[in-house]
């Protein structure tokens, strides 16, 4: 319900938990997360905008039922369009034609949800190389590699998952 021009309350069904709250996440939980993420990306490109925002602040995950729910559409631009503003907190997280395209894009969001998946395994720059080490390199390469059509991005990690995961498994976090 609207509070006041500027404010809107909701109330969610389950509690919602902002990512940057969880301190490091298991690659198990990671997984789910992600492909929220890209699901979250996949939709907001097909009406037509990039949300630009995507990052641990922005999102909440609900625990009980892998769900997830973005809090902020302050970036948010019509595809094709100059982005007016990024998160500065975030700007290494964006894939670096914003820097000289200046206008929203499909693959920021993409990049934007990959980063803040690496943010979340413990590699708070967002790069990924730390996570060399303790991670499966063909996850973390994904991770690190460019993608432009979210659809196809999507379908490309969710092979990845079912190569290294079993997908049908419910992990419970605790938070």
């Amino acid at each position: 319900k609207m509070i006041s021009e500027t404010e809107l309350q909701f109330t969610l069904a389950y509690r919602a938990v902002p990512l940057s709250s969880l301190g490091v996440v298991e690659q198990k939980h990671a997984n789910w997360m992600l492909s929220r993420m890209f699901e979250f990306a996949s939709w907001i490109n097909q009406i037509g905008y990039s949300h630009a925002g995507i990052n641990p602040e922005s999102i909440y995950i609900m625990p009980e039922n892998h769900g997830m729910c973005c809090i902020s559409f302050y970036h948010m631009t019509k595809l094709d369009k100059p982005l007016k503003a990024i998160s500065a907190q975030y700007k290494n997280f964006y894939p670096p034609q914003v820097f000289t395209n200046k206008k929203a894009e499909s693959n920021i969001d993409i990049e934007l949800s990959k980063r803040t998946t690496i943010y979340l395994l413990g590699d708070k720059s967002g790069s990924g190389t730390v996570l060399r080490k303790t991670h499966e390199n063909e996850i973390i390469d994904f991770l690190r590699k460019q993608g432009d059509d979210t659809i196809q991005n999507y379908n490309e990690y969710r092979d990845l998952l079912r190569k290294f995961f079993d997908m049908k498994q419910f992990h419970t976090l605790s938070v």
